[in-house]
């Protein structure tokens, strides 16, 4: 479904038939792929992704722009400080929460109920290490 770049690898994200349902595998470790018959369509599977929506500051958005985001049709709507919130789908929640954490408090997850809930429970088990 879509090939991207998160936590420093190349990652894809596919259908895998034999359980039924869609998984993320890093490209480096794959071993064996083949074609298969069936026709793919991007739009048909484009619900399957996760929503997400962050306001970046200023030289964060210098940095990442929207590529926070991994969806290349993420919008950007900029803010009058410079800064910028960016809106799109991921493939996954669980390298989007990673990487948004490495970023502190340059970033602020706005919304995509999923995105938003598991930054939190991430962040409070972090904390819980700490306590």
């Amino acid at each position: 479904m879509r090939v991207y770049y998160a936590q420093r690898a190349h990652r894809l994200y596919a259908y895998e038939p034999s359980v039924g349902e869609y998984r993320e595998f890093r490209v480096n470790r794959i071993r064996e792929a083949r074609m298969l018959p069936d026709k793919f369509s991007p739009g048909t599977h484009i619900e399957r992704l996760s929503p997400a929506r962050v306001r970046l500051n200023s030289k964060t958005f210098l940095a990442y722009g929207r590529t926070i985001i991994q969806d290349p049709q993420a919008a950007v709507s900029r803010l009058p400080d410079g800064g910028a919130i960016v809106e799109g789908r991921v493939v996954s929640v669980f390298w989007t929460v990673r990487d948004l954490a490495s970023l502190g408090p340059e970033a602020e997850v706005l919304g995509g109920p999923e995105l938003k809930s598991e930054f939190l429970r991430f962040l409070r088990a972090t904390l819980g290490k700490y306590s």
